[in-house]
């Protein structure tokens, strides 16, 4: 149930090249609208922001360059050195950025505690029983219980359908737009989707580098919450 033929062929050519194992190009839309899609019809808007994924605070960076100031961010962001980083550009955009720009140092799932994580270069760091760092790890309805909600991004490699189990309660009742990579495994093209349908979302899929990578699910609900 796609919601436009874009999508449809974008997850169609997704599943060829799993598949087949052959190199195929996917459809893919202007990088600078990653997360901004100007095509997909979401009905939220940015208002408030998350950011699951948050590395040096690129999303911060890309939501001042497509839509200016917004009412309030909650960035999450598990490895120290970026969070660091995060902190610093959430100080210096404050002002301009967002009313309030709120930061954790934690990994985003369906429960909370501490594990462990994989760090790198930050492409790639995620939660990984081998891993060589513990972090602390929050999930969405806990920690937002309180919280206006407009829109959820996702990028944490291959956690995101736990994440989006984690705010199961936050989907139902606020509603938020979403934007959730899915090229992080197959799996994820068709279970986060299965998942979402089940909440009432619309879904769209579209693509950022004509390959796999940066293939991202936008969902939106028709109720006005």
């Amino acid at each position: 149930a796609l919601s436009d033929e874009t999508s449809s062929e974008v997850f169609l050519r997704f599943l060829q090249l799993h598949a087949s194992g052959v190199p195929v190009v996917i459809p893919k839309s202007p990088s600078n609208e990653q997360y901004f899609p100007k095509d997909v019809p979401l009905k939220k808007g940015y208002k408030h922001f998350v950011a699951c994924g948050a590395y040096d605070g690129e999303p911060i960076r890309k939501l001042e360059a497509e839509i200016g100031s917004v009412e309030s961010i909650y960035c999450f962001e598990p490895e120290p050195e970026l969070f660091q980083r995060l902190l610093s550009l959430a100080e210096e955009k404050t002002p301009t950025v967002g009313e309030s720009i709120r930061c954790f140092q934690a990994a985003v799932s369906d429960f909370s505690g501490n594990t462990a994580f994989m760090t790198g270069s930050g492409l790639g760091s995620r939660l990984h029983p081998a891993g060589d760092l513990d972090v602390e790890v929050v999930f969405l309805d806990q920690v937002l219980a309180d919280c206006q909600v407009s829109f959820v991004s996702m990028d944490i490699e291959g956690e995101e359908l736990r994440a989006l189990r984690g705010a199961r309660h936050l989907l139902c009742e606020k509603g938020p737009d979403l934007g959730i990579c899915v090229y992080h495994h197959p799996d994820q093209i068709w279970e986060i989707p299965t998942f979402l349908l089940e909440l009432n979302y619309h879904i769209y899929f579209r693509n950022y580098t004509g390959y796999a990578a940066e293939t991202v699910l936008y969902a939106t609900r028709d109720a006005t919450l």
